[in-house]
């Protein structure tokens, strides 16, 4: 099961697809599908890169934005456990509206990082934001960082320490990046 999983071709296939490749491969027991599961279950980086939903489904209150980019996600992704010249952090933010997704590798995480960001890459290129939606990080739920949100009148909010996915626009983007990403060899 693991050549198979992890093989010299192996594509990670979790579950059913699992167990189509070893059927192909020519081998078959009683409880394959249940050991194929808990195969792949116990895997830390199957865990780590699975796209796999493990919340209860719940009623879905979306955040709405009326206009492009008006509300942003901001999130840190990180730290990169083999970074590229010191780059152990990326700081990501999405435009609620469009989409749109604009990230700068950082080699330290702060406040003043959070803030020469917001100003270069959000308000010199796209405008005033109506809205910006983060966690409540010591990076982003900080004096500088609300001073300068104040100064440009814009509505800093902060999701819930318990229901993280209130950011989801901006979870959502640092998903994609990490599923995207090389994966370490093993």
């Amino acid at each position: 099961m693991e050549a198979v999983h992890k093989g010299k071709y192996g594509t990670y296939a979790r579950g059913r697809s699992l167990v189509m490749r070893i059927l192909r491969q020519g081998f078959f027991w009683p409880n394959i599908h249940k050991d194929a599961q808990v195969f792949v279950e116990k895997g830390s980086q199957c865990q780590y890169y699975a796209d796999m939903h493990r919340q209860p489904v719940g009623y879905l209150k979306p955040i709405n934005s009326s206009w492009p980019f008006a509300i942003w996600g901001l999130d840190f992704l990180g730290s990169m456990p083999t970074p590229m010249r010191n780059y152990k952090w990326i700081l990501v933010a999405i435009d609620y509206f469009t989409k749109w997704i604009e990230a700068k590798p950082l080699t330290q995480p702060t406040a003043q990082n959070v803030e020469n960001f917001l100003w270069a890459n959000i308000v010199c290129r796209y405008g005033i934001p109506m809205m910006i939606i983060t966690n409540n990080g010591t990076l982003f739920a900080n004096q500088q960082v609300h001073d300068f949100c104040g100064k440009h009148q814009i509505n800093l909010k902060y999701a819930s320490v318990w229901h993280s996915h209130t950011n989801g626009q901006a979870e959502a983007a640092n998903k994609r990046n990490v599923l995207t990403a090389p994966k370490p060899a093993g």
